[in-house]
């Protein structure tokens, strides 16, 4: 498991889980997304990686408040 992508999702967590619209989180996903990029983990393996790292697991403990009204 990388320690590197540990401590991003960390970060993206930490940066993103009292935020309450997707304008608010974007910047962050972006920026996350961004620097994936930048990095050598295979496509076929990030889905994985994401989750031995607790990517999933961490987001799926925040509360979904969906707004459909326009």
């Amino acid at each position: 498991m990388s320690k590197a992508l540990l401590e991003k999702i960390k970060e993206l967590f930490e940066a993103t889980k009292d935020l309450h619209s997707l304008e608010e989180i974007k910047p962050h996903c972006s920026s996350f997304n961004a620097w994936l990029q930048q990095t050598n983990y295979s496509e076929k393996s990030l889905g994985t990686l994401l989750s031995r790292c607790g990517l999933y697991k961490l987001f799926k403990s925040v509360p979904l408040n969906l707004n459909l009204s326009h």
